[in-house]
C-alpha cells in the first residue's frame, strides 16, 4: 500500500489543467504526434470513426493516404509531361527563335494567341505547383507577367494558388493527418504553435505570407486541422501574396518593354528581401510567436 505523497504523485492532476487554472491549447509536440489531435475548423478532429473507437487502425488510414499521395504525384506528373508535349509540338518551330528578342516576342504573341487554351495550361501549372511543390511557384508567375502583364498575370497566380489551396484541404480532410506526414518532415510540425489561436493565427499567417523567402506552404497542410477557417486563410494568404506576386509578373513585364531600371529595382528589393527570409525564417517565426501567442495574463 503506497504512501499519501505516491499516490499524489501517481494521480494525474483534475483536467489536466495549467497553473492559471485554464485547459491548455494542443502543443505542437502533440500534433507532431497525433496531428488527427488537432481540432478543425468545425471543431472536431478529423480522425475516422467514433470516440474512443476509430473505425480504422493508424496502419491502414497511413496505407491509404500513401496510396493517395502516390496517385496525386503520378497524375501530376502525367499532366505536366501532356502541357510539355503539347507546348513542345505545338510551338517546335518557333524554337529555333528564341535566341533574337524579335523571336522571343513572336512566341509570347503565339502563346498569347492560344487564348483560353494557353490560360487553362497555366492554371493547371499553377495548381500542380501548389498540390505537388516540385516546381518552383517563380517560374509561373513570370510566364503569367509575360503573356498576361502584370495584373492578368497576378489574377491567374492568385486563382491557381486559391484552387491548389483547395484540393489540399479537400484531401486533409479526406485522408487525415496521414496525409500531412505523408507530405510534410516530422520537424516541420513545429509551425502548427501558431496556429492553435483561430484568430490570431490569422494575423501571424498574413505577416508569413508576406514576407518572401520563408517557407510558408506547408502550412497549407496543417490548417484543415485547425479552428482557422478556410475561407479567411484564403483571403489573408491572398491579400499577403500580392506583393511577391506583382514583383514577377511586373519585372518580367517591365523587361519585355525595356524598362530594365524599374525591373532591376523591383527584382533587386524583392531578391534581397527573399534572401533575408530564407536566412533568418526561423527567427522570423520565433518574432511571429512572440508577438502574437503570449501566455494571457490571469
Amino acid at each position: 500500500m503506497g504512501t499519501e505523497e505516491e499516490e499524489k504523485k501517481n494521480c494525474p492532476p483534475e483536467g489536466g489543467e495549467n497553473e492559471a487554472g485554464a485547459q491548455p491549447a494542443a502543443s505542437a509536440a502533440d500534433a507532431a504526434s497525433a496531428p488527427e489531435s488537432v481540432e478543425t475548423e468545425g471543431g472536431s478532429a478529423p480522425a475516422e470513426g467514433t470516440e474512443g473507437a476509430p473505425a480504422e487502425g493508424d496502419g491502414k488510414r497511413s496505407r491509404r493516404a500513401h496510396r493517395a499521395n502516390i496517385v496525386v504525384n503520378i497524375v501530376a506528373a502525367v499532366l505536366l509531361l501532356g502541357v510539355f508535349i503539347f507546348i513542345f509540338v505545338y510551338f517546335y518551330d518557333d524554337f529555333q527563335y528564341l535566341g533574337t528578342p524579335e523571336g522571343r516576342n513572336e512566341f509570347i504573341e503565339r502563346l498569347r494567341g492560344t487564348g483560353f487554351v494557353g490560360v487553362l495550361i497555366l492554371l493547371l501549372i499553377q495548381i500542380l505547383q501548389v498540390v505537388v511543390a516540385f516546381i518552383p511557384g517563380e517560374i509561373v508567375e513570370l510566364a503569367s507577367g509575360a503573356l498576361y502583364g502584370t495584373f492578368g498575370g497576378l489574377v491567374l497566380c492568385l486563382v491557381g494558388l486559391n484552387i491548389g489551396t483547395l484540393v489540399i484541404f479537400g484531401l486533409v480532410r479526406l485522408l487525415g493527418g496521414a496525409y500531412v506526414r505523408e507530405n510534410v518532415s516530422q520537424k516541420q510540425y513545429k509551425y502548427l504553435k501558431i496556429l492553435n489561436d483561430p484568430d490570431r493565427a490569422l494575423v501571424a499567417l498574413f505577416f508569413i505570407f508576406l514576407i518572401p523567402g520563408i517557407p510558408k506552404d506547408i502550412l497549407i497542410y496543417f490548417i484543415p486541422l485547425t479552428r482557422v477557417k478556410m475561407w479567411k486563410f484564403m483571403i489573408v494568404s491572398s491579400i499577403a501574396r500580392i506583393p511577391s506576386v506583382v514583383s514577377s509578373t511586373f519585372t518580367v513585364e517591365a523587361l519585355l518593354e525595356g524598362n530594365y531600371v524599374a525591373a532591376g529595382i523591383v527584382f533587386g528589393v524583392f531578391l534581397v528581401l527573399g534572401v533575408l527570409g530564407v536566412v533568418f525564417n526561423k527567427r522570423i517565426y520565433a518574432l511571429v510567436e512572440k508577438l502574437f501567442f503570449r501566455k494571457k495574463k490571469d
